[in-house]
């Protein structure tokens, strides 16, 4: 019986590793860790983030309630619809996106995910799939059309030819290169530069037109 493309890819990694020595194999490893404990961190970072403003918008609209022992004990009762709503609505007022001025639908349903996630871990408790989705249709209707945010995902501008000739020419300039103890070292940042730039302009064409053909040995510069 022929092998399934996922048994050969199996098989490859399995006689791939085979080959490593244990040195090679431990600094793998270590480098999986440390890759799971930076993900873990930003998701911690945006947790708090998000109680944090949490907190702001109870004491803002509701000064005679004290959050953290009303929303983040276990005794705690998950939020009412109408106050995420509110807090919803808190957020799209005062908040802004990371491309544009206006934070977008989907950054909202995010900080609702997160504050999903936080109540879950302060109280043991989980906010009902009713309410949930009663504030997910409120978010992508009304507070939508409300607020004029955008419902359709940003994408970043790619880079080109001029990001290259700008970076390039602040590298080579007379106050860099005084910072700088040898060329080698500002021969080495340009060359990472135009690696990183010129595989972050074609992975954007890819991963905006996957039908975008690819001249071969194309660079931006």
């Amino acid at each position: 019986m022929a092998e399934s493309l996922s048994e050969k890819q199996v098989r490859r990694f399995l006689d791939k590793q085979e080959t490593l020595t244990e040195e090679q194999q431990n600094t793998a490893k270590d480098l999986k860790k440390r890759h799971f404990k930076l993900l873990a961190k930003s998701t911690l970072l945006d947790h708090e983030s998000c109680r944090r403003l949490f907190v702001d918008f109870i004491r803002v609209t509701r000064p005679d309630i004290n959050p953290q022992a009303m929303f983040f004990t276990l005794s705690s009762s998950p939020p009412t619809a109408a106050m995420l709503k509110a807090f919803a609505t808190f957020i799209a007022q005062t908040s802004q996106g990371l491309i544009m001025d206006q934070i977008s639908v989907k950054s909202l349903h995010g900080y609702m995910r997160n504050f999903r996630s936080v109540f879950y871990q302060s109280t043991n408790n989980t906010i009902p799939k009713a309410t949930t989705e009663d504030v997910s249709a409120f978010i992508q209707g009304p507070l939508a059309d409300q607020e004029n945010l955008c419902r359709v995902r940003k994408v970043k501008p790619l880079t080109d030819v001029h990001n290259v000739e700008l970076l390039l020419s602040t590298l080579y300039s007379r106050s860099f290169l005084e910072t700088v103890p040898n060329m080698r070292d500002v021969l080495n940042l340009s060359l990472y530069i135009n690696l990183v730039l010129d595989l972050a302009a074609h992975g954007g064409d890819i991963a905006i037109n996957r039908k975008a053909s690819v001249l071969e040995h194309e660079t931006l510069c």
